[in-house]
């Protein structure tokens, strides 16, 4: 098992991803805000996205960050989408500017074949308040090359049925669509509504 040089092993493209996600030629897919550590381009940063959880419930990080208490935690999500093909796995592990600051990062295995936003585990150990705003650096990754694939083993993937992401245009679109359907119809229906008689009284 050996650690994976990200400067030649990871994409942006995921029609790259997805054509060789089998192959031992093999490439990582991160969506966005892909930066190395400044000791090796073997460590991905990993930064706060849009999302953390409080009691297991979504929550949108509002502009001015989100503040975390002495003594609590939080659950914060990454601002990189990432795919693994199925001869990868990786290391979520925590980082000196928040682990010299009183901060510990749950550290997690990243699945073979996993698609999706991070989920990282921070806990604020310190006396201080500190605030995570969208594109604060939380953690980092490193990524190893497995033996053997899940399919070569004869297991099934859990991530196999996982969304795509494509950078085409229209499938963003209609991935937006899927995801936000709910607020989407509530939104209708309101407009709607305006322009029913006393509709709007």
């Amino acid at each position: 098992m050996s650690i994976i040089d990200l400067n030649t092993r990871h994409t942006k493209d995921y029609s790259v991803y997805e054509a060789n996600r089998e192959s031992l030629h093999s490439f990582i897919y991160v969506d966005n805000n892909v930066q190395f550590d400044k000791s090796s381009e073997d460590i991905l940063i990993l930064t706060v996205g849009s999302d953390y959880e409080k009691n297991a419930q979504k929550i949108s990080i509002p502009t001015k960050g989100i503040v975390v208490k002495p003594g609590q935690s939080i659950v914060l999500h990454t601002e990189q989408k990432i795919a693994l093909p199925q001869n990868v796995m990786g290391l979520i592990t925590g980082l000196g500017c928040n682990i010299f600051n009183g901060g510990f990062i749950s550290s997690g295995k990243i699945d073979q074949g996993f698609r999706g936003v991070l989920k990282v585990g921070y806990y604020n150990g310190s006396s201080q308040k500190v605030t995570f705003k969208k594109g604060s650096i939380i953690a980092c990754a490193i990524f190893f090359t497995s033996e053997a694939t899940h399919s070569a083993q004869g297991i099934e993937s859990p991530y196999d049925n996982a969304p795509s992401y494509s950078t085409n245009i229209r499938h963003r679109i209609i991935q937006f669509f899927c995801d936000n359907w709910v607020a989407i119809i509530s939104l209708l229906v309101a407009v709607i509504g305006l322009f029913i008689p006393g509709g709007g009284q």
